[in-house]
């Protein structure tokens, strides 16, 4: 049949696409628990900032990702904390920035598109859910962006504190 035989073809298709996906899980997970650890740490100097606005806790700022239902808005509402209570004192009517809210409205999106594309029958509708793949990329791709801008600020806000009053990124 030769190198171009269909069941090679295939099979070599199905080996690479596992292995891309394989590594594509690997660096979310990577990404994943160095965003979280983060969150924690930023929670953490929030709170020590200024603990009237910091009403969750630095554990709670991570859990609440796990927790169903709750975790499509506890998240977003722990970081907004986090970035309101980073500003405390260096700005005198702290304001939300819109970037926390397209973050999260892209991170949520993104989970659901990854959902619906995991779940698809695997036959010949198969090609249907292809896009959600293509959708959930491009709005991860975006969140990440997103998240990346708000560690940056983030941190400019929380490392023009005194340094007693906070931790160490």
């Amino acid at each position: 049949m030769g190198l171009f035989d269909p069941i090679r073809v295939t099979l070599w298709w199905d080996y690479s696409y596992t292995l891309v996906d394989g590594v594509a899980d690997g660096a979310a997970l990577v990404s994943g628990i160095v965003g979280l650890w983060w969150i924690y740490v930023a929670a953490r100097n929030a709170d020590a900032i200024d603990d009237t606005i910091m009403q969750t806790t630095p554990a709670w700022a991570v859990g609440w990702f796990f927790v169903p239902i709750l975790g499509l808005w506890k998240p977003y509402g722990a970081m907004k904390q986090i970035w309101l209570a980073s500003q405390a004192d260096s700005v005198n009517d702290p304001k939300a920035s819109p970037i926390l809210l397209i973050w999260w409205i892209c991170f949520i999106f993104a989970r659901i598109f990854e959902g619906v594309q995991r779940n698809a029958v695997r036959d010949d509708v198969q090609s249907i859910f292809r896009q959600p793949l293509w959708i959930a990329l491009g709005l991860s791709v975006l969140s990440g962006i997103f998240f990346i801008l708000i560690v940056k600020r983030t941190d400019q806000f929380q490392s023009q504190r005194p340094s007693e009053k906070i931790g160490v990124f």
